[in-house]
């Protein structure tokens, strides 16, 4: 039996979602839901997913961007704060309008990747495709910077 698959409509229920993932049994409330009309890179046909906490504490900062259509589909990403300053503030600028988003009204998630090199694990973040949120409309799209100086994979 494959695991059930939630999906957010405008009448979905407050009640919590519960689904089976590959960090086990994740509930996650409606209300972090977020709409990605075009969906992520290589997930064009993914459009609802849920933020939710790492399972443990010791993740600090990163969440888990959790598909809700798509349960075994989630990506691990860090919330960029602009003290990181990592990306210029004109680029996000420039991200919030070509969007038609007020940047007090937005929030910036960058995708993770994790890959083993030997015994060390090597984590990196995509600085040149983040996801902008509109938390208004809790909507979200992964944006390509037109600065080609950021890196898909910026080691932290």
């Amino acid at each position: 039996m494959s695991p059930p698959s939630a999906t957010l409509t405008a009448e979905s229920p407050a009640a919590p979602i519960v689904l089976h993932t590959r960090f086990g049994e994740m509930t996650v409330d409606p209300e972090t839901a977020l709409h990605l009309p075009r969906g992520l890179l290589g997930f064009s046909n993914l459009h609802d997913f849920a933020l939710a906490t790492m399972p443990a504490e010791r993740y600090g900062r990163f969440r888990i961007l959790q598909s809700l259509e798509g349960p075994e589909v989630s990506f691990i990403v860090l919330p960029y704060e602009t003290s990181d300053a990592l990306i210029a503030e004109p680029d996000l600028d420039a991200a919030c309008e070509a969007l038609g988003i007020a940047r007090g009204e937005s929030a910036t998630l960058l995708i993770v990747s994790i890959r083993k090199a030997g015994e060390t694990a090597m984590v990196s973040v995509n600085l040149r495709a983040p996801v902008i949120v509109d938390l208004k409309r809790r909507m979200a799209w992964q944006f390509v910077l037109a600065n080609p100086e950021y890196s898909v994979r910026h080691a932290l």
